[in-house]
């Protein structure tokens, strides 16, 4: 699911491959608040990987949270985030090898990475309640 038209940054060659495949189904999107179906959360349990091409996204951390790989566009060339994990993060010509990587790896490594990950950024279903819980129980005394 794109938004915004960022599927115009891929590579024709690979957005044609992509749309060709059975397995795949990509929703073109200019406005994602206009959607009334097929909105992230929603398709979100029925793919097998996310491909984000923001570094920022928080669909980053969405897909994380449901235990789904993701793979993520680094269009930039200064440090990110990202970095420590190479099986992640990739260029324009990198797609394919790391969308192999994904689907041709051991289910335990995948999870292990993804696990790496929740831990990292603090990534779970109360995450943000625990967060506002701390800041009260510290901060509002």
């Amino acid at each position: 699911k794109e938004k915004k038209n960022e599927l115009n940054l891929l590579d024709t060659e690979i957005l044609s491959l992509l749309n060709n495949l059975k397995n795949v189904h990509i929703v073109h999107c200019k406005h994602p608040l206009d959607l009334k179906t097929n909105s992230f959360i929603n398709i979100l349990k029925y793919t097998d990987l996310v491909i984000s091409l923001a570094l920022n996204s928080t669909t980053i951390f969405e897909t994380l949270n449901k235990d789904k790989p993701v793979l993520i566009y680094n269009y930039v060339n200064f440090k990110t985030p990202w970095d420590n994990f190479k099986n992640i993060i990739y260029k324009n010509s990198e797609l394919m090898e790391k969308i192999n990587f994904i689907f041709n790896c051991d289910p335990n490594i995948i999870q292990s990475i993804i696990k790496d990950l929740k831990i990292l950024w603090n990534v779970h279903d109360n995450a943000c309640e625990n967060i506002i819980l701390n800041l009260k129980n510290n901060l509002i005394k």
